[in-house]
């Protein structure tokens, strides 16, 4: 829903917190000793907002968005309290160098473009405007500048956009800052001092998230609730980012226009695909386990999906799934499952949720009632875009081992052929031998490089060019 920025300790609530301790620490003007040390407003606010965030950051753990934030409110009060004026480039370059002093490596993190971006895109959406408007539009541009200003950094970090995180956040984000974080607040500071006290205050965010959960939880689930995007060329980011700007900055009607027809590129971008007779062969790091892309000119084959983890999550859901959105693939023409061990076939269900999948090939050790699939047996055969695909392993008649009754497939096209093994041991490479193999390009090897497997037949027999270990 893009709403992860309030769920979490988010500049957005640092500032708040900063702000309204500034609002605060300007009544001290009305003390006569503050008038008699020569003290104003300013010198208040800037006392009182900087403690609030410092406090509140080193509460939050001091993480590194969080330093980020910090270093942009100490620039700006310390601004305040000398009384100068600097423009926004030179604002925003003094906390960049700052960042960067405390932390080098800021840039290869998401987050840093996220923040900065964020704030360039408000500066330059709400500037150059003449006359003011109300609190509700001043939201509302707020809101509309941010989702279209960071569109080109959402699509190259994550592949895909939110479509319903204008709505979402336009219910959010007033009832997080204005409702939610404060009253967490101060029942954190009520709790401190008497706990059922705090336990009563605690109920206003608890009902409040408990009304609104059900409304987050249906815009996410609707299908058309996110858009997956192949990365796209250089030409197509250019073209991105100009329409971004000519859509954010104030103009007339003409080149909003414009802004709209440089989006078009984007939207109609397909990734590149293999030329017809040939094919692609990606093999994904899931760790321990197995996953491998082959792609055609116009269909796509995943050979399993690396394995799942005890926190619920799998390979499928980190690094399969994305990849696949990243190459431009809507739908999986198969996916093959070569046997039943987890690290090959954990991530199983989650690719079956995440895409549509034409064909479920199962190895004959894969146990799943649910889904309707096929299972793999010697002798099957199938080509695409003039690319071939053969099952050489296991054959129908013979009882295997688990791992010895992986789906062994062979794929040769053009420019070159290529053999995926998934865990299949001497026994299994001993009657491949048998039934003849031919000398392939490209071989993932056996049992990830196990010494149960790779004998030294099989290996003078297949002679590849590249062996590809998944470990």
């Amino acid at each position: 829903t893009g709403t992860t920025h309030l769920m979490a300790i988010s500049g957005l609530h640092i500032g708040m917190i900063a702000m309204a301790a500034a609002w605060c620490g300007g009544f001290v003007v009305r003390y006569r000793r503050a008038q008699r040390w020569g003290w104003t407003a300013m010198h208040g606010q800037v006392i009182a907002g900087l403690s609030a965030a410092i406090i509140y950051s080193v509460l939050a753990g001091l993480s590194v968005p969080t330093q980020r934030t910090l270093i942009m409110l100490c620039i700006y009060f310390a601004l305040r309290w000398q009384r100068r004026t600097l423009a926004f480039g030179q604002s925003l370059g003094l906390a960049l160098i700052a960042v960067l002093i405390v932390d080098p490596f800021a840039p290869l993190a998401v987050g840093a473009w996220l923040s900065f971006g964020a704030v360039a895109v408000l500066v330059v959406a709400l500037s150059g405007r003449v006359g003011r408007e109300g609190v509700i539009a001043n939201f509302a541009r707020v809101q509309l500048a941010v989702t279209i200003g960071l569109v080109p950094v959402l699509l190259m970090s994550f592949g895909s956009l939110s479509l319903v995180s204008p709505l979402a956040n336009v219910i959010a984000v007033p009832m997080f800052t204005l409702l939610i974080v404060p009253s967490t607040l101060i029942g954190t500071l009520a709790a401190a001092i008497y706990l059922p006290l705090g336990a009563s205050v605690f109920t206003v965010p608890v009902t409040l998230l408990h009304a609104s959960w059900p409304m987050f939880q249906w815009l996410a689930e609707h299908s058309l609730s996110v858009w997956y995007a192949p990365q796209p060329s250089w030409p197509v980011l250019i073209a991105l980012v100009c329409a971004v700007l000519l859509l954010m900055v104030p103009a007339i009607w003409p080149i909003r226009v414009a802004g709209l027809m440089l989006c078009l590129p984007i939207v109609c971008y397909r990734a590149p695909t293999p030329a017809p007779g040939t094919f692609e062969l990606t093999v994904l790091d899931v760790g321990q386990g197995s996953a491998a892309v082959v792609r055609t000119h116009s269909h796509a084959l995943l050979y399993d999906t690396g394995p799942a983890f005890q926190s619920g999550r799998s390979a499928a859901e980190l690094a399969v799934l994305p990849f696949l959105r990243h190459r431009g693939v809507r739908r999986l023409d198969m996916l093959l499952i070569s046997h039943g061990d987890q690290d090959h076939s954990g991530g199983m269900s989650t690719v079956l949720d995440g895409m549509p999948v034409q064909t479920l090939m199962l190895g004959p050790s894969v146990r799943d009632a649910s889904h309707e699939h096929v299972r793999c047996e010697r002798g099957q055969q199938w080509n695409w875009d003039g690319v071939s695909f053969t099952v050489l392993h296991p054959q129908r008649s013979v009882e295997y081992s688990r791992n010895d009754s992986s789906c062994v497939v062979l794929i040769r096209g053009r420019d070159g052929s290529t053999l995926l093994t998934g865990d299949i041991e001497n026994a299994a490479e001993q009657a491949l031998l048998e039934h003849g193999i031919p000398r392939v390009d490209i071989v993932v090897a056996p049992h990830h490089g196990s010494g149960t497997s790779s004998s030294s037949l099989f290996v003078a027999a297949t002679r590849p060019d590249v062996t590809i270990f998944s470990t």
